[in-house]
């Protein structure tokens, strides 16, 4: 709500300094909710992890999907106020209704303060967080990238390229709750996590590969079929992967319990996070620099032998459990 009360504020330092204590409000309010609404429906149910992130992600996929249009109609009904006060009252509400609906989390089974440095220290953990960092970086990369190259290549109005952006947030929304569906009951987690991985480097493959690889000139078709495989990729990436690190990090002596599930969640938050920051600089920096066919194939590139150090360090993870499992005690 803050930020309605921008629009006449005076010019220079003062005017950057306001703009600046909203946005870190918002993202300190951010944190502690994704934080708190991680562990608390972890608590709530513990067999259904996945299947309650996807539909999470489901929710914020629409959310991504319908604000704009929205926010737009708003602003076009009652300017520049009206869709950030519409919003900060709706979250408001939110806020209030939250404390009568959502239950207490008890901490059961609690009996030994959690080590962050011994959570690190567990390798599938470390690419666990590797991949909400990846993850971040691409997303925000193409956010920043993909008008200028849009406008461009294709000479896209401003509107065009805000429908093409909805693309990934609506196929991830499509797949979100099917992908948490298979990784519960189905113990497929790691194996969607990989191919969310590889579907993510194939995406970034068909937006704009180099022309020396591939002689068949791209077009839109193509651009949207990456867009799709982004949105599918970064759902199967991101889905599983909680319940995966929970999972591992009870294999490493962690308890299952609200203290564990606090700390994966903050530094799932953590890693995302700092992948979204990074995302523009490192991005836009390689944008201009090398140019968007080369950027896609570079981030193609990394995704894959990301994807092949996932799959290694899963399977260490697993052999190493057997392997202990079988010795006599």
């Amino acid at each position: 709500m803050l930020f309605a009360f921008l629009e006449n504020r005076p010019k220079g330092i003062t005017f950057v300094v306001l703009v600046i204590i909203p946005r870190a409000v918002s993202a300190i309010g951010a944190s502690i909710l994704f934080v708190a609404a991680f562990a608390t429906l972890a608590s709530v149910f513990p067999d259904r992890l996945s299947t309650v992130n996807g539909v999470v992600e489901t929710g914020l996929s629409i959310g991504y999907t319908l604000g704009p249009g929205i926010g737009g109609v708003l602003f076009d009904v009652g300017g520049f106020k009206l869709p950030l006060l519409t919003v900060g009252g709706l979250l408001l509400l939110l806020a209030f209704a939250a404390i009568v609906v959502i239950p207490s989390v008890s901490d059961n089974g609690h009996e030994k303060p959690v080590s962050f440095v011994s959570f690190l220290r567990i390798p599938l953990v470390v690419v666990i967080m590797l991949t909400f960092f990846i993850i971040g970086i691409l997303e925000d990369t193409i956010c920043v990238v993909i008008e200028p190259f849009l406008l461009d290549k294709f000479e896209f109005s401003h509107s065009v390229i805000g429908l093409l952006l909805m693309i990934p947030f609506f196929s991830l929304s499509l797949c979100a709750i099917l992908f948490g569906y298979l990784s519960d009951y189905m113990k497929w987690g790691a194996g969607i996590a990989f191919f969310g991985i590889l579907c993510c480097a194939l995406s970034m493959f068909l937006i704009d590969p180099p022309r020396l690889l591939i002689p068949v000139r791209f077009g839109l078709v193509t651009l949207i079929a990456g867009l799709i495989l982004m949105g599918i990729g970064v759902s199967a990436s991101m889905v599983p992967i909680y319940a995966l690190c929970l999972e591992e990090a009870c294999r490493h002596g962690f308890e299952d319990n609200a203290a564990t599930i606090n700390l994966i969640s903050s530094t799932s938050n953590s890693a995302t996070s700092f992948g979204l920051f990074m995302g523009p600089v490192v991005g836009g920096s390689l944008y201009e620099a090398i140019g968007m066919p080369k950027l896609m194939l570079l981030y193609c590139g990394v995704l894959v032998l990301f994807s092949i150090l996932f799959l290694a360090t899963y399977l260490f993870s697993r052999r190493k459990s057997s392997v202990d499992l079988a010795e006599p005690s």
